[in-house]
């Protein structure tokens, strides 16, 4: 993958291994976003003047471009969010608000990040719902001899990760949905690390709402995707208010705009989903996921023997991962020192509980890992200069 294409990382000063925190953006998304704002900046699905429906025209085509890199089958519409947290959100309140009767339950994993783990939590304890959180075996994945005893009548919702942000483990979704699905349970997938890794298709999945996020993909922040099943959506009310998700409002009441129109209350982020829309045929471009992944399979494979051989290294997780995403300790460092001693040494990675504090605790791992997530510009090189890294912070004598 050229790395050219990507300023930052065209100065050679980092080797940028925090892909899993956000990516840097290729030169044609920024000049894309340059581009927008230079001519034809003007607000969405209201005016009827010519910057107007120019900027409406490039919107929607984004939505179109999302769809198609995401196999969104007519089944499916796609809703802009900020992000992957909005989309959780978004689909959390307006679903339990429309269909979380007290004394149902909802299901996550116990991998999960926060934004897709708290909000199911607080909304459960203010409805009243029960909140179920399955435990992980020894290889990260959800116990799911434990998921079908939990998987009962009563059960409104289940939530998993596609891929887990901590250890990078790819989770059994198409399994998860056909048990729910036996018991008419609908499944929201966090894909907000499997989309920058690997090929998604949500129609093959059999989802029923998949949130990601841009800025994971190598487009802007504070703009992501919420792609769902329109039968949920048609039934779902909205949880925010405004200008453009209306069709009639009186004294008395509101009709809404059909999906996904309803769920994009006010001014949308309208220039960031075109800068998405780009970030995604650039992917395309490049020959897909199926390329990126390839490439990416070959560096981890690389990533987690060179890792093997640095003194001191451990591997909190016995599999391996299937994602670009590896966690380690360097005892008796503690992992904030590690990023640190790394950072100034020109190597840039995350430490700390990666927002997933019960799976950590659960194994013990209350300081948090080191974590080292690859990106499509990163090469043998970048794993190169961290491990020679590691091996000046594994010579300190304390």
């Amino acid at each position: 993958m050229n790395r050219e294409d990507f300023p930052l990382i065209a100065q050679e000063k980092w080797a940028y291994l925090d892909n899993a925190a956000t990516t840097q953006k290729p030169r044609r998304v920024l000049e894309k976003l340059e581009q927008v704002y230079l001519t034809c900046n003007a607000n969405v699905h209201r005016s009827p003047h010519g910057l107007g429906r120019e900027m409406t025209r490039q919107m929607e085509n984004a939505r179109d471009i999302a769809a198609r890199f995401f196999g969104a089958g007519e089944e499916y519409q796609v809703v802009f969010t900020s992000g992957t947290t909005g989309g959780i959100n978004l689909t959390a309140s307006c679903y339990l608000e429309t269909f979380g009767t007290q004394g149902g339950r909802v299901i996550v994993m116990e991998s999960e990040h926060h934004s897709n783990f708290v909000p199911w939590q607080q909304l459960c304890r203010r409805k009243g719902l029960d909140f179920q959180v399955i435990p992980v075996t020894e290889n990260g994945q959800p116990d799911l001899d434990r998921f079908r005893e939990m998987l009962t009548p009563q059960t409104v919702m289940v939530a998993l990760a596609h891929v887990t942000n901590t250890f990078g483990v790819e989770n059994p979704v198409e399994e998860v949905v056909r048990l729910a699905h036996s018991q008419g349970v609908p499944v929201l997938v966090d894909g907000a690390q499997a989309a920058a890794h690997k090929p998604v298709n949500v129609s093959a999945l059999d989802c029923d709402f998949y949130c990601v996020s841009a800025h994971k993909l190598y487009g802007p922040t504070g703009i992501g995707a919420l792609v769902a099943k329109r039968s949920w959506l048609e039934k779902m009310v909205p949880y925010q208010f405004g200008g453009e998700m209306v069709d009639r409002v009186t004294r008395e009441d509101t009709i809404f705009q059909p999906p996904p129109y309803r769920f994009e209350a006010g001014t949308p982020n309208f220039v960031g989903a075109v800068g998405f829309g780009e970030a995604l045929e650039y992917l395309e471009d490049l020959g897909g996921m199926e390329a990126v992944a390839r490439e990416e399979e070959n560096l981890l494979d690389y990533l987690w023997e060179e890792l093997s051989h640095v003194p001191g290294v451990e591997f909190p997780l016995n599999a391996k991962p299937r994602a670009g995403i590896v966690s380690f300790l360097m005892p008796p460092f503690h992992p904030y020192d590690v990023a640190v001693l790394l950072d100034q040494q020109g190597v840039a990675v995350r430490s700390g509980t990666h927002c997933a504090q019960p799976l950590l605790d659960s194994m013990g791992l209350s300081q948090g890992t080191v974590r080292v997530s690859l990106g499509l510009y990163n090469n043998a090189q970048d794993v190169d200069r961290l491990c020679a890294g590691l091996r000046r912070i594994a010579a300190i004598k304390l």
